[in-house]
């Protein structure tokens, strides 16, 4: 059995287990890892200060798709074991399959005086645990033309909408990992984000306020699964939550759904 096989299997065997199984897994690919040094703060996904961890990695041209990688996960599988990280930049004398992987991440699952190995790789779905969503306006944005970057996504973003009246106007989404209103924003303005699996949430009442992050209390996924119902609408965490009326009498706890936990770095 070849290593790319070996690891190919190790990865498949690892996403099988019955508690955190995809039931639409993205497509393992096999390739490179090669391990580079990168800056996450001037990569092409525009991740400065909001890069979570230590381990990253950039993709393939092919992969990074126009900044639709941005932001997401892999599980990476070597001879020495699983690395989960996350997407940054974008690798373009990389073929697909291919990968650049920082120094923290390279030596998860090689040797670091081997600078190349044969890995085996998969898109995470609902990485574990889920964030609440961030948003940052790009620099230079105004009410007539302005990009805003959605940031904790976790899953590829599908669609960013902003809310013009009682339409919704599709963004464009930009190589550099922000989506462009070429008609700009208001002062305050309300964004509705759906991502590749379907999810879709939104958020009110954000500023226009370039450069700074804004932190919501809105999570793409991660709630326990129920019957379809209308996205959920959150404020900024600026903005306090109304109070709920207390429950006479509460009901019995349910256990929380189980997160996806396959793919996560071993320690």
């Amino acid at each position: 059995m070849s290593l790319v096989t070996a690891v190919s299997v190790t990865l498949f065997a690892i996403h099988q287990d019955s508690a955190c199984a995809d039931p639409t897994p993205a497509p393992t690919r096999t390739g490179k890892a090669y391990l580079f040094t990168m800056n996450t703060g001037t990569g092409n996904c525009s991740l400065a200060g909001a890069a979570k961890g230590t381990l990253f990695a950039s993709v393939s041209p092919q992969e990074y798709a126009g900044s639709r990688a941005c932001g997401t996960f892999l599980a990476v599988a070597g001879p020495r074991g699983i690395v989960r990280v996350q997407v940054v930049d974008q690798c373009p004398g990389c073929r697909l399959g291919d990968l650049d992987l920082n120094q923290a991440a390279f030596e998860r699952i090689t040797d670091r005086g081997k600078g190349v190995e044969s890995i085996a790789y998969r898109q995470i779905r609902d990485p574990s645990p889920a964030k609440a969503l961030s948003f940052r306006v790009k620099p230079g944005s105004s009410t007539s033309w302005a990009a805003v970057q959605v940031i904790d996504h976790g899953n590829p973003v599908k669609l960013v909408e902003l809310r013009d009246g009682d339409d919704w106007l599709d963004l464009r989404r930009g190589t550099d990992n922000y989506w462009v209103s070429t008609k700009g924003a208001g002062k305050r303005f309300d964004l509705r984000v759906s991502d590749a699996y379907g999810s879709r949430r939104t958020v009110l009442d954000l500023e226009l306020e370039p450069g700074r992050v804004q932190r919501t209390k809105v999570k793409l996924y991660g709630t326990a699964k129920r019957r379809p119902e209308p996205a959920t609408s959150e404020r900024p965490l600026e903005r306090p939550a109304p109070l709920e009326a207390p429950t006479p009498v509460p009901a019995p706890p349910k256990p929380a759904a189980a997160e996806n936990q396959c793919f996560r770095a071993p320690a």
